[in-house]
């Protein structure tokens, strides 16, 4: 921020407040600019995506005069590209601004100002025709969509006023149960800074699991690559773990160095502990690293942890080694995700890879109310203003036992544990029984000393 308290060029805008006040708008203005004059801003991943900005890129975009040009709405089309005769309309309005003749006693100052003016508009209306046509020919959707459908072997993708942006037909029917209204399998996200919207959709055909994938569709609904996770890996013991693996959590991590998104996925064997962190080129699909994990790493977050625009990648699971057993949260930087799980003694869980590039690793303690169960498991990460929410239940599901809610600071230190009643119910159980008595605080700090925290220099 400069004195006067208005962003400078390198700041990211965060939400619409802060957009209109770098263009000394309302709010309402600059929404309406993003579709009538092509203000340059993103909108995060979500189903409700934060929209941000680059000051840099608005600055610009006010210099190049669109704050100014005349409002041009484009009705939405039926999917179909369509042409823009580029040539004629150079041709008409250059010849309209060479029309204009200098008469004898005529001040020219005045004609040639009216002259260039013309000029200037002709480029102008040359320039939004070239737009239009790229925005057509290249799928650069103005509609922002917002949810999806799925019904048989067909995905429709929806706009923000429930109309059908473009719909999709698989070969097969896809798994009714694995696309329940209230579970994610959706993502959208401009994916190449082009201003376009993808869709990263999780496949998952009935009956056919080992064609499960990523699938990434561009603005128009046609398939712009596709991801199918997972390869024959051998453990430390000599085991093999071939395919299928399946994907189930995924992220769309921006760095502000980059115009190009990278998705990061994590995928799961489909009966065993292998568990494959992928690291994809947003545009291309392309594989750019990966990380094999003991266990399984099924929910995920990223946080700025320093504020400078490289997103750390937070994974949430267990890790099931027999020297482990313990719900785990295992902290990336985004840049650096490849490697495997190493054991207590530097060892690594998978043959011919890598130790690990992790900032750091989290476990989380059994308690007596699981000690009964295989292992603890991570169920929930969340990332909030000042802290780090992760679930951990007392069993080897998320549907079998009772949670915990461990609250951790940006440097993964403890600051509160939270018992649930369910918890507090089996725990008073066990003292009934036998279980040495233990007051619920009591417990509750005891397990803020045991959580580990392992820091590398990843």
């Amino acid at each position: 921020m400069n004195p006067t308290g208005k962003p400078v060029a390198e700041d990211l805008l965060s939400g619409w407040k802060a957009i209109a006040g770098f263009l000394d708008v309302d709010k309402s203005t600059a929404q309406r600019w993003v579709k009538s004059r092509g203000l340059p801003v993103r909108y995060l991943p979500g189903a409700k995506g934060k929209v941000v900005a680059y000051a840099a890129e608005l600055d610009a975009w006010l210099k190049s005069g669109c704050s100014t040009a005349p409002s041009t709405t484009i009705a939405p089309g039926d999917g179909l590209v369509t042409s823009v005769a580029v040539e004629d309309t150079v041709e008409e309005l250059s010849g309209a601004a060479e029309a204009v003749a200098v008469q004898p006693g005529t001040p020219l100052e005045p004609a040639i100002r009216r002259r260039t003016w013309l000029r200037n508009c002709a480029f102008g209306a040359v320039g939004l025709a070239v737009l239009a046509v790229a925005r057509n020919r290249f799928g650069l959707s103005q509609r922002q969509p917002v949810s999806r459908h799925v019904d048989g072997a067909n995905l429709t993708v929806m706009g923000e006023d429930g109309s059908a942006l473009w719909r999709h037909t698989f070969p097969h029917q896809l798994d009714p149960e694995f696309y329940e209204p209230n579970k994610s399998v959706c993502v959208f996200a401009d994916l190449d800074g082009d201003g376009g919207w993808q869709t990263l959709f999780k496949y998952a055909p009935l009956d056919r699991p080992s064609e499960r994938r990523l699938i990434c569709f561009d603005a128009r609904g046609e398939i712009r690559w596709e991801f199918l996770p997972g390869r024959t890996v051998k453990d430390n013991l000599g085991r093999q773990f071939q395919p299928p693996f399946w994907p189930h959590a995924y992220q769309v991590v921006q760095s502000s160095r980059a115009r190009t998104a990278n998705v990061v996925v994590s995928s799961n064997h489909h009966y065993s502990f292998a568990d494959q962190v992928a690291v994809l080129n947003g545009k291309t699909g392309r594989l750019l690293s990966e990380y094999w994990h003991r266990g399984h790493l099924l929910h995920m977050a990223t946080l700025d942890l320093e504020g400078r625009g490289e997103p750390t990648v937070l994974l949430g699971g267990v890790n099931d080694a027999l020297e482990y057993k313990q719900a785990t949260l295992v902290a990336f930087d985004h840049r650096r995700i490849w490697g495997a799980t190493r054991n207590p003694r530097g060892g690594l869980y998978f043959e011919g890879m890598a130790p690990g590039t992790e900032k750091c690793v989290v476990y989380f303690p059994r308690t007596p109310v699981g000690l009964t169960q295989e292992f603890n498991l991570v169920n929930e990460v969340s990332v909030g203003p000042r802290s780090i929410t992760v679930g951990v239940v007392e069993g080897i599901t998320a549907k079998h036992g009772p949670n915990l809610t461990y609250e951790l600071d940006y440097s993964f230190r403890v600051i509160n544990v939270l018992l649930s009643d369910d918890f507090l119910n089996s725990y008073a159980a066990l003292q009934t029984a036998g279980v040495p008595k233990e007051s619920s605080d009591a417990l509750a700090e005891r397990l803020k000393r045991e959580v580990r925290v392992l820091r590398f220099n990843g």
